[in-house]
């Protein structure tokens, strides 16, 4: 037991036992206990009060002011919500001290928390209860955690509950408009979908617009499809039909399986179906779902079009046939003009008086005019029938150019007309697989173009390009006026000029276009670029 400190003044009427007795019941207490006197002054403390205020342990003597106790304890700085305002929270717990209202909590700058009693007694003077509670408000602190940990988890867990409740109700929502449009499709479309268990028994039938026989659910549910076919008279291609039981047979799709039936006004329809095989998630099988729809339209129309086709073969054939007739008919007497005319042109002991010698020399030109245009209609009604021979043989780019060079020379002097052979300047000759009579006659084609719709005094430039391993690029450019970029569709279209016809320009329009295709039946690209 602590002495306890007392003023002698104030306390001389108490006897000795009765001092011990107090002394020893205030120490008792678990609480700090002071008390103060009616002109507050120190009266009483005990060792818990020192122990919980350490910081004023030293002044506590009997007699000292309670002001004095308060400056001394706030201006160490212990209580917290007293730090920067000590005058104003000093004069805040003075009136509190001389007008207790009961229980007052603080908390110390040194994480403690304290509460505090404090009455006035009898005598008018003031009793200050204190005790430590920071395990409690730890524990409250805690305690608040875990509540608000809990509060949040009930909140999230509310608000996940909520999320998949709206998310449960927008996919059922989802399903049941997924369900009625995939419903109102089976229900219009022009197929008809069906389904088959593993015993390949139809499980299902949609109401289609049009069914073979008007066939319903409940005449096929529970059969095989041969039992349909048998029942309905179903007229199938042996041989696909019985590749399909193999399919079915061996788990396997199928497309396109044809057959024919009665409609009930006699007429023949003509039905396609198709399948895939159904496996479970452990990989047995499960039947088969597919669909079949009414392609009568379209065997009619390849029925059309397949004797489409045979007209204008036999048409072809026809055009064929006239135009090498014609060839012939029209050769024979044309090599005669041109034979007799050369002869007369070039005979040196009867030279032609210089006029007759220009019609004759016009008569010549103008068989070898006709003579290549038959040539070339003969050409483009070959390619047109896919009977053009092409033989390929390995043939030099540069001796290529060479000879076109030459065939176009006199053409291209009569207009002044200079030709530039980039190719030949190359260090490296390049070889060609292709057919050298039909690529010479290509080039010649473009190069005569380039002279005819040329200026007067241009140039006509042969050039190469590689444009990969395997690939070249022969250009042939001029210094003409061009071609409008609106007019490069119409370029390569038999017989269209793209108005040259009122130039006096010679040309039969189906040269480009016999270049063009002789390419592509060569597996070569022909294009064109204006500047």
């Amino acid at each position: 037991m602590t002495a306890t400190h007392q003023n002698p003044e104030r306390l001389h009427q108490a006897n000795d036992t009765d001092g011990m007795r107090f002394q020893g019941a205030i120490e008792a207490l678990q609480e700090a206990f002071i008390l103060f006197d009616a002109d507050d002054k120190l009266v009483v403390f005990n060792q818990e009060y020192k122990r919980l205020n350490p910081s004023i342990a030293d002044i506590l003597v009997p007699g000292i002011s309670y002001e004095k106790i308060l400056r001394t304890y706030i201006n160490t700085g212990v209580v917290k919500v007293a730090l920067g305002r000590e005058e104003e929270y000093i004069q805040e717990r003075l009136q509190l001290h001389r007008h207790p209202k009961g229980t007052m909590i603080r908390e110390l700058t040194n994480g403690t928390w304290q509460q505090m009693n404090e009455r006035t007694t009898p005598e008018g003077g003031t009793v200050l209860v204190s005790s430590d509670i920071t395990e409690l408000k730890r524990t409250q602190a805690e305690l608040q955690i875990s509540h608000d940990a809990l509060e949040i988890g009930i909140e999230q867990r509310t608000s996940e509950l909520r999320r998949q409740i709206t998310e449960r109700k927008f996919v059922e929502q989802s399903l049941r408009q997924s369900e009625e449009r995939m419903r109102d499709v089976l229900e219009s479309t022009p197929d008809w979908m069906w389904e088959m268990n593993a015993d390949l028994r139809y499980t299902y039938l949609s109401e289609g617009i049009y069914c073979p026989n008007n066939l319903t659910p409940k005449d096929v549910v529970g059969k095989t499809r041969p039992e349909v076919a048998k029942e309905q008279n179903w007229i199938f291609d042996s041989i696909l039909w019985q590749s399909h039981l193999d399919c079915m047979k061996n788990r396997k799709p199928f497309q396109k399986i044809e057959f024919s039936v009665k409609d009930r006004n006699g007429k023949e329809r003509f039905i396609q179906f198709d399948g895939k095989p159904i496996f479970n998630e452990n990989g047995s099988f499960g039947g088969y779902r597919g669909a079949s729809r009414d392609i009568s339209a379209q065997k009619i129309v390849e029925q059309k079009l397949r004797a489409a086709k045979l007209a204008a073969d036999k048409a072809n054939r026809a055009k064929s046939e006239f135009l090498t007739s014609m060839s012939h008919e029209l050769r024979t007497p044309l090599n005669s003009i041109m034979g007799f005319s050369q002869l007369m042109l070039l005979d040196p002991k009867n030279s032609l008086h210089p006029k007759h010698q220009e019609y004759m020399d016009t008569v010549y030109h103008s068989g070898a005019h006709l003579l290549a245009l038959i040539d070339d209609v003969l050409d483009l009604s070959k390619i047109e029938a896919g009977k053009v021979e092409i033989t390929a043989e390995h043939i030099s780019v540069k001796g290529l150019i060479e000879e076109c060079s030459i065939l176009i020379a006199n053409m291209a002097k009569a207009r002044d007309i200079t030709i530039i052979d980039r190719i030949a300047d190359l260090n490296d000759d390049h070889v060609i697989f292709t057919d050298h009579t039909r690529f010479r006659q290509i080039l010649v084609n473009f190069a005569s173009n380039a002279i005819k719709y040329n200026a007067m005094g241009g140039t006509v430039t042969f050039e190469l390009m590689q444009l990969d391993s395997n690939t070249i690029r022969i250009a042939v450019s001029d210094t003409g006026p061009g071609i409008p970029k609106e007019k490069f569709d119409r370029l390569f279209q038999p017989f269209d000029r793209l108005g040259a016809e009122n130039s006096g320009i010679d040309g039969n329009g189906i040269g480009l276009t016999i270049s063009k295709k002789l390419g592509e039946f060569m597996d070569g690209e022909i294009g064109v670029e204006s500047t």
